[in-house]
């Protein structure tokens, strides 16, 4: 069978290989450089040779410009004789396999097109390829330079060093690996091969032989004027099957730029890029990363210690447990050092980017900050949702429920978090790959399953915790705000918090997810989202729970809270009640040390808030109530919260007479066998204190508490007046 150059390749699997007929003294007989070609070869260029005699031209031309000036010698001259239909250069211009031979034969000359190893040269020279077949084959009409008679030459160069190269035309032979008789088929291949039949074929048909003693033939090689062919083939070999669409896509970029639809620069982009696109040739170098020693991956490295060693430092006061205060118990230690593991993880996240991507890496990249979020955001929406459950009923065994349903929750948010990131890493197998963006630049990143319909989006997978704890966090932080100023329930402006993680958390989804980012920009971006975040964090949320501040006065909702208190603490805080109830009743007597009849008890866990609504938002804490029964003041003293503290805190001063509207008692609770119920006192203003207690004596010391303070329920003259401290 006989196929042209450019099948081979398609029909490899239907050829027999047929190495063991091929001896090397066969194999030899063929001249070099051309048995990859072709058989068969023809040459391309045909002149008119009776018009360049009779213009004086005594050899064809050698080179494109000299082409150009004989074209713009002759051409006006036979014009001006009413050979109107003489044309310039012409060739083989229409989108086909045609113009494909006539493109290889320029490119060829300039530098070559696909290289035999795969890569893609295109051209050496393209400028010059670009301006001769723009500038000689604009006037393409015809075949020959003019009717007359008829000569054959080398394609002309781009210098007179530099010949011209002629495309191969030419055909392979090949047995059938169905055939039956193979050896015999093989004989009849070594016969049309062969010197004789080729040097026939050479004499006769001027077509060139790839048989080394036929080509030094001087007969043959005069009369096809062989001394300095140049043949070129088309890259069918290098791109195999591809090779049509190689062709379709040299052929129309090329037609496009002959008819002015592109520029010439505009065709060689478009056929460089898409040659490389379909034949996946890298044309853009290695693969771009971020190394560790690199300017980019040292500050990296910098801003990511300089935010690890803030979140080391906001923690180090909690891990010395001496001497914590109450306002260090805003929030559980516990807690807060789980927050700020979470922060500390954050803190490696742009470290995972450095270096050459691994499989550990690319599962780590959307892991990190999954993990690290949902542990922000579940802390810091336990700790909004202990509002709610614990204000209601603040006693111990009440207390001790929440914390279980609170645990119940962090354990919830966990098991969600593993889920679905093992969904992600199963679903998606991340693994390393080289990412191309456009014509710009490539970088190594990673890429997910194989599956279609499975892509980067699977990675949102592992930050759908952190996503539904941002909502919680944020309708929590509103509904606060909304109800009270949030300041006054915990100390922290948590709106400003929410708002800070998702700026945060959208930078960093569309870091991430924007493939045209450099890597470099990408890992700075991350750096600063996690600096930002360390310092926002601590700042905002951190700091105001760990360090006192003795200006506010709300009470702490974190923690245990407990009704009953040791012998000692009782003692001394009913002592500094009773000392800043006598400097009240010292003021108004005018002096006199002569106190009126005390009532106290410190079996009560006190509230107090500007109205009743927001009194349901307010824990209680154990405290010490003093009612000076001559003057109508009721003072409540908050309890301290360890034997080792020797003074407590003055939370409250009412001055009774004139201005509380109402005290009632609420109903009775019965939790787990304990009994609680409440005194709720209601002033003219709106204010609202509770005292509530539990145990045996509660009815008895409700009722006593009742009716104390029912004698100060009159009439309202003036406003009530509280004096904090």
């Amino acid at each position: 069978m006989s196929v042209q150059i450019i099948w081979p390749a398609v029909y490899t699997d239907l050829l027999t290989p047929l190495n063991s007929y091929l001896s090397p003294a066969v194999v030899g007989g063929f001249a070099p450089g051309l048995t990859d070609a072709a058989t068969l070869v023809r040459v391309r260029t045909l002149l008119s040779q009776d018009l360049l005699d009779k213009y004086n031209y005594t050899s064809p031309p050698q080179t494109w410009q000299q082409v150009e000036q004989i074209m713009a010698h002759i051409l006006p001259l036979e014009h001006a004789l009413g050979n109107t239909q003489l044309s310039g250069y012409t060739g083989q211009f229409a989108p086909y396999e045609g113009l494909t031979c006539n493109i290889m034969e320029l490119l060829g000359t300039a530098g070559g097109l696909v290289n035999p190893d795969g890569t893609l040269s295109i051209m050496s020279d393209p400028p010059q390829a670009v301006e001769y077949s723009t500038q000689c084959v604009c006037s393409a009409a015809g075949l020959t330079l003019g009717g007359g008679v008829g000569a054959v030459a080398p394609i002309p160069g781009f210098t007179l060093d530099t010949l011209g190269q002629t495309t191969n035309g030419a055909h392979y032979y090949g047995v059938n690996k169905y055939s039956r008789n193979v050896a015999s088929a093989f004989k009849v291949l070594q016969f049309i091969t062969s010197d004789e039949a080729q040097l026939w074929w050479s004499r006769e048909a001027g077509h060139q032989s790839s048989r080394t003693r036929v080509l030094a033939d001087c007969q043959v090689a005069n009369a096809c004027d062989l001394q300095n062919l140049k043949p070129v083939s088309r890259p069918s070999a290098a791109t195999g099957t591809k090779y049509p669409q190689v062709s379709t896509l040299l052929s129309t970029h090329w037609h496009n730029m002959l008819i002015g639809r592109i520029t010439p620069e505009d065709a060689l982009d478009r056929l460089t890029w898409d040659i490389a696109n379909l034949l996946n040739i890298n044309l853009l170098g290695p693969p771009v990363t971020v190394e560790w020693g690199s300017p980019v991956g040292i500050v990296a490295i910098i801003i990511a210690s300089i935010a690890q060693v803030l979140t080391l430092s906001a923690g180090f006061p909690l891990v010395n447990s001496k001497g914590w205060s109450r306002e260090q118990r805003r929030a559980s230690p516990k807690l807060i050092m789980a927050l700020l593991a979470g922060v500390a993880l954050t803190n490696v996240w742009p470290l995972v980017f450095l270096g050459s991507p691994s499989a550990l890496t690319c599962m780590l990249r959307p892991t990190i900050p999954g993990f690290a979020w949902a542990t922000v955001l579940s802390i810091m929406a336990v700790q909004d949702l202990q509002v709610y459950l614990v204000v209601a009923t603040p006693l111990r065994t009440v207390a001790a429920d929440v914390h279980r349903r609170m645990r119940f929750f962090l354990l919830a948010v966990l098991l969600l978090q593993v889920g679905m990131t093992g969904l992600y890493i199963g679903v998606a197998a991340p693994k390393p790959t080289v990412v191309t963006i456009g014509r710009e630049y490539r970088y190594a990143g990673c890429a997910w399953s194989s599956v279609s319909w499975i892509g980067q989006e699977s990675a949102m997978l592992t930050l759908i915790t952190p996503t539904i704890l941002l909502v919680v966090n944020s309708l929590l932080a509103v509904r606060l705000a909304v109800i009270e100023k949030v300041s006054t329930v915990h100390r922290v402006p948590v709106l400003r918090i929410v708002y800070l993680i998702l700026v945060l958390f959208l930078v960093s989804i569309t870091a991430l997810a924007v493939n045209r980012i450099r890597p470099s920009t990408r890992v700075l971006i991350l750096t600063g989202v996690v600096l930002a975040q360390a310092i926002g964090v601590i700042r905002l949320y951190v700091l105001p729970r760990v360090i006192p501040d003795t200006s506010i006065t709300s009470l702490a909702w974190m923690g245990e809270t407990n009704a009953g208190m040791t012998t000692g603490t009782r003692t001394s805080a009913a002592a500094a009640a009773l000392t800043h109830a006598s400097s009240i009743n010292d003021a108004a007597s005018g002096g006199s040390k002569n106190l009126e009849l005390l009532k106290s008890s410190v079996s009560f866990a006190c509230r107090t808030a500007a109205s009743a609504r927001h009194l349901d938002f307010k824990p209680s804490v154990p405290c010490v109530v003093t009612l000076i029964r001559g003057n109508g003041i009721l003072v409540i003293v908050e309890a301290t919260h360890s034997p080792s503290h020797h003074s407590s805190r003055l939370r409250s001063v009412f001055c009774l007479r004139g201005r509380l509207a109402s005290v009632e008692a609420t109903s009775q609770h019965n939790h787990g066998g304990c009994v609680t119920q409440s005194l709720r006192l209601t002033f003219i203003n709106g204010q609202v204190a509770e005292l509530s207690s539990s145990g045996a004596q509660v009815i008895s010391l409700i009722r006593e508490w009742l009716d104390e303070l029912k004698a100060f329920a009159a009439s309202a003259e003036e406003s009530a007046e509280i004096l904090s401290g």
